[in-house]
């Protein structure tokens, strides 16, 4: 039985946007997770994605016990779909979204607002790293933390710093396209990076601010669609494909490298049919990226390429967290492992780089209510 927890704020700060399909087996531990907040000045948006389990039923009983909740459904159109409809009655200040089988910790919210209130209006996003957990919440392992601060255009390119659905939130006003999440790419038989492609239409108004605990419990199972990866990399591929517009052409090169990374992923998978088919569609990226390399390579001086080999033979060991250990979205203490800073590549330094000396003056036109950022100055960054 759902019993009710505090009255609902007359004028929420945040929303909270929970898309839900067939998620039966899982919903109850994420709406426990949100209603145990300890910051509560917010509403939850539950938006029933037309599911044939007992989903809706479940979220009404929590609609019933307390009034922060609300639930709203459609008929199935998607899980883009069904977070812009959730996003469209929102009252809240800030978009706090969470998938219907992940977890949060008892202070995501109360620390995400602190960092971006403090950040002031240029901040758009603030996020954390994340622990991956199985359908009993336990830890899997640590995602990586890249400490990603201020411009994250580039850097976001080629490393996802949310990494999932439910590790970001973002100023309602920062929106200026029509809708949050592109509900296209599950109409072309790809849905599952539309997160991915929100935060980097986002990174291209404003910054991000980052929030260096564990507070995410991002569930891995297989009905969830990250576990298909073919899918997801077509997913990734296309998103990259509706942002390359929105970077101007002296830029796009970064784009295409990152879409051939892509394509690299599917081709040493054994995917070699996908890959190529994606190559023989949009020969751009490799023509791109091949001048591009070329170029950089002629132009380097000989210590440039020393110092590249160097730092790639210093890779630091990714943490993986402590397999078995519960995340204890209610109760446990903000985990704040002492994490390394992660560079992968020599690439992340130019990407860095890049973000700091270019930034927002790589942003051609975005959509018909985007102005450019010529005029924004980057803040400090890490």
């Amino acid at each position: 039985m759902v019993t009710a927890l505090c009255e609902a704020a007359p004028s929420p700060l945040v929303s909270v946007v929970m898309p839900a399909y067939n998620a039966s087996g899982l919903i109850k531990a994420s709406i426990h997770s949100i209603l145990a907040q300890s910051f509560t000045n917010f509403e939850v948006i539950i938006v029933d994605d037309g599911s044939t389990d007992d989903t809706l039923e479940i979220a009404h009983s929590y609609a019933a016990a307390d009034p922060r909740v609300r639930v709203v459904s459609q008929q199935n159109a998607g899980v883009a779909s069904a977070r812009n409809h959730g996003i469209r009655i929102a009252t809240g200040r800030y978009i706090a979204p969470i998938d219907a089988d992940d977890l949060w910790h008892r202070e995501r919210l109360a620390r995400h607002i602190e960092a971006l209130e403090a950040a002031g209006e240029s901040a758009v996003v603030v996020y954390s790293p994340f622990y991956i957990v199985d359908e009993e919440g336990l830890v899997i392992s640590a995602s990586h933390d890249y400490h990603m601060t201020g411009c994250v255009l580039f850097r976001h390119l080629f490393y996802n710093a949310v990494g999932n659905g439910s590790g970001m939130t973002f100023r309602r006003n920062a929106v200026t396209w029509d809708a949050p999440y592109e509900p296209s790419l599950r109409a072309r038989g790809a849905q599952g990076c539309e997160d991915f492609l929100i935060q980097l239409k986002l990174a291209l108004n404003g910054e991000y601010v980052h929030v260096p605990e564990y507070l995410i419990g991002y569930r891995r199972h297989p009905e969830n669609m990250s576990a298909n990866i073919v899918a997801m990399k077509r997913s990734r591929v296309l998103a990259l494909a509706e942002i390359r517009p929105y970077i101007a052409w002296p830029w796009r090169w970064a784009v295409d490298w990152s879409m051939l990374k892509e394509v690299g992923i599917l081709l040493r998978f054994g995917l070699k049919r996908d890959g190529l088919a994606f190559l023989i569609q949009r020969p751009e990226p490799l023509v791109s990226t091949i001048g591009t390399a070329a170029a950089l390579l002629l132009c380097l001086p000989h210590a440039v390429l020393l110092r590249i080999e160097r730092v790639l033979q210093s890779r630091q060991r990714i943490p993986k967290g402590t397999p078995g250990q519960p995340f204890e979205g209610a109760s446990a203490p903000v985990e704040s492992p002492s994490v390394p800073r992660v560079f992968v590549s020599p690439g992340y330094h130019l990407l860095k780089l890049m973000d700091r000396r270019i930034g927002y003056r790589a942003v051609a036109a975005f959509d018909k209510n985007h102005v450019p950022h010529t005029d924004r100055t980057t803040t400090s960054q890490q």
